[in-house]
């Protein structure tokens, strides 16, 4: 996409942040049954990620192509590893969420903002950087191509 931009997240934005995050949920809905109803995000799920990005020095950015807000980034630039009580204590970075309005999927979009949010945390000096994805997710295979390997499986037995 040649006109598309990464910028920052500016409170203006808000209102299209939620609704492509109504997506995200939809999506991920889909593959897990426990996911709040989409319809339900919404101020506070902002209100959440601006929270969390001024405690650990995280940012929202914006892929915006033709004036329009088209995904969106959290990047949560500065997490410990203080409370696992079998690690060395050390910083890494987490990109939060990630999502691309579906009509703008499969042009390099989602790749753009996990490109942008890489360089960001490296310039920062982080050394690791994290995410987690649904395993049913079609979003697992970009990070997958990005470089990110499996580091720790979640597994779960539904118990009747």
């Amino acid at each position: 996409m040649t006109d598309l931009v990464i910028r920052e997240y500016r409170p203006a934005d808000r209102d299209r942040v939620i609704a492509l995050a109504r997506q995200l949920q939809a999506k991920e809905a889909s593959l897990y049954d426990r996911m709040k109803p989409p319809e339900t995000i919404d101020g506070w799920y902002m209100d959440h990620m601006l929270a969390a990005c001024a405690k650990a020095k995280g940012r929202i950015f914006i892929a915006e192509a033709g004036g329009k807000a088209i995904g969106y980034a959290v990047l949560l630039g500065e997490l410990s590893s203080a409370d696992e009580i079998d690690e060395i204590d050390y910083t890494y970075a987490q990109v939060k969420d990630l999502a691309v309005d579906e009509a703008h999927r499969r042009r390099g979009i989602g790749q753009a903002l996990l490109d942008h949010c890489e360089k960001t945390a490296r310039d920062a000096g982080v050394r690791w950087l994290r995410l987690t994805v649904l395993t049913d997710n079609d979003a697992a295979r970009l990070y997958e191509k990005a470089g990110f390997k499996s580091m720790v499986m979640a597994m779960e037995k539904t118990l009747e």
